[in-house]
């Protein structure tokens, strides 16, 4: 959630860019209940992803990637963590 009103004069930290610009490609993630923020963190500067949504009640984090990302190559540098236990592309309908 935002902290801003409807009249947007604040935006949280963590508020990168509209919602209405280009997302780029996103992964589902699941990590282990034991992952340390640090290890979290350092699998997102590696694919300079960030958490756009979640945990969601399965705990399933989705990450937004750069535009330019490969998804599927993102999703195997979280499954090479032996503290991720599930990474996957997000299929959507408006990308070939």
């Amino acid at each position: 959630g935002s902290l801003a009103g409807k009249d947007g004069a604040f935006e949280t930290l963590t508020a990168a860019a509209p919602a209405a610009q280009a997302q780029g490609p996103r992964l589902r993630v699941v990590f282990a209940e034991e992952i340390t923020e640090a290890e979290i963190r350092s699998l997102l500067r590696q694919v300079q992803g960030q958490v756009v949504q979640g945990p969601s009640a399965l705990g399933v984090y989705t990450v937004e990637l750069p535009a330019a990302a490969l998804p599927a190559e993102a999703a195997q540098a979280f499954k090479a963590h032996p503290k991720v236990r599930l990474a996957e592309p997000v299929l959507t309908g408006n990308k070939p």
